[in-house]
């Protein structure tokens, strides 16, 4: 068997996510999932490997990719402390700049307009 023949094995095509309608993550689904990922992304952001710092940043757009604008917006908080952070940290600037700009990129209009 070649392995594209069980890719999506388990589980019947179209298939939604539990609980919300045409597959997408429900509000609390997706707080939950978002609020298990920050930890990792905050210590990805603060790595001196660049590696897992680019990870990082890939993660929280794939958050916003599959969440919205709306869950980016609503832990904007928390990375925005994690911003700050990397600032303090020999060399942040450089690296705080791609952080503002991946997340102004991301949050709402309004949202970026407050950090």
């Amino acid at each position: 068997t070649s392995a594209s023949s069980c890719q999506g094995a388990g589980r019947p095509a179209g298939s939604a996510v539990p609980g919300s309608p045409g597959g997408a993550p429900d509000g609390s689904q997706a707080d939950a999932v978002v609020k298990a990922m920050l930890p990792v992304v905050k210590r990805g952001m603060a790595s001196p490997n660049r590696a897992v710092f680019q990870t990082a940043l890939d993660t929280i757009a794939r958050i916003e990719q599959m969440f919205g604008k709306r869950a980016i917006d609503e832990h904007l908080d928390a990375l925005a402390d994690a911003l700050e952070k990397q600032c303090a940290q020999p060399g942040g600037d450089a690296r705080a700049v791609a952080v503002l700009r991946t997340l102004l990129t991301l949050c709402s209009d309004g949202a970026a307009a407050k950090l």
